[in-house]
């Protein structure tokens, strides 16, 4: 028992609110480790996974509806999983991440995302939180902006390198070390939900940005049913993110459910993720 208490942490407080009256909405069953584990029973190395209970809760905040994980796992063990897992470690036990696919799926982003941005702005400067192999990162740059990206895997991220500066670390903490009003537009694509505190993270974006800059989240709709599972600590709704940004200081621009997908062979869902493009006012 001892061990698992090294891997995760009891949640109680809402990140949202800072309130403590929940609701248990859901148990459910860890299956997306399976695979990790069965890897790691093969190859008979030491891991943290083995330690990761098996059930986790799902909580509901009875003051503004935000859901959350608990017990939360400690950043270093998902941010070693996904190292792994973008580099590739888990091939034949996970499905790839496919980069050419994501990165068509960026090309339709980057359109979205342009036309809510000023005209008249001379230099460009974009940043992408959780930027993998940096191919928004990429997609950017090929568009005149100067591009950085924010990453926790050390390995994906020497490849994002090869298209702009690439800040390796934990979000909040390299976060903090970048100059206010420095980016035009930021984006936070499927990495919301993996942060111990999205409102914490989200008051630094809002810090990092130009006056009327933009940034762009993409995280699961929580009520597609789909991506309930131990490392995304947070689960969204359109309501929920609103009042996040606007709680910040955030105007929203636009809001829209969409059925994108990781991978071209996963399920298709109409309304998986929710997509949300707020500015600094």
């Amino acid at each position: 028992m001892a061990e698992i208490k090294e891997v995760v942490d009891v949640v109680r407080e809402c990140d949202l609110c800072g309130e403590t009256n929940y609701v248990v909405e859901k148990i459910f069953l860890a299956n997306e480790w399976d695979s990790v584990k069965k890897f790691y029973q093969s190859s008979k190395q030491m891991n943290p996974f083995q330690y990761l209970p098996n059930k986790f809760e799902l909580l509901k905040c009875l003051n503004c509806g935000l859901m959350y994980v608990n017990p939360r796992i400690k950043d270093w063990v998902v941010n070693r999983f996904y190292d792994e897992y973008l580099s590739g470690k888990y091939e034949g036990y996970i499905r790839n991440y496919d980069s050419s696919f994501r990165e068509t799926l960026f090309k339709e982003y980057f359109h979205l995302i342009k036309g809510f941005l000023e005209k008249n702005e001379e230099e460009r400067t974009f940043l992408d939180i959780g930027c993998a192999n940096g191919e928004f990162v990429k997609i950017f740059k090929e568009n005149g902006y100067r591009s950085y990206g924010i990453e926790v895997a050390p390995l994906v991220a020497e490849k994002a390198k090869n298209f702009g500066e690439v800040f390796i670390g934990d979000v909040e903490f390299e976060l903090k070390k970048l100059h206010p009003d420095s980016f035009n537009v930021i984006a936070l694509v499927d990495s919301i939900e993996h942060f111990s505190s999205p409102r914490r993270t989200m008051e630094l974006v809002y810090d990092k940005l130009k006056s009327s800059g933009v940034v762009f989240i993409e995280t699961p709709n929580y009520s597609a049913g789909l991506d309930i599972m131990s490392r995304h600590f947070y689960l969204f709704s359109i309501a929920t993110m609103e009042k996040m940004l606007n709680a910040i200081g955030f105007c929203i621009l636009y809001n829209n459910y969409s059925s994108s997908i990781y991978n071209p062979t996963d399920q298709m869902k109409e309304e998986r993720f929710i997509h949300v493009i707020a500015k600094k006012l």
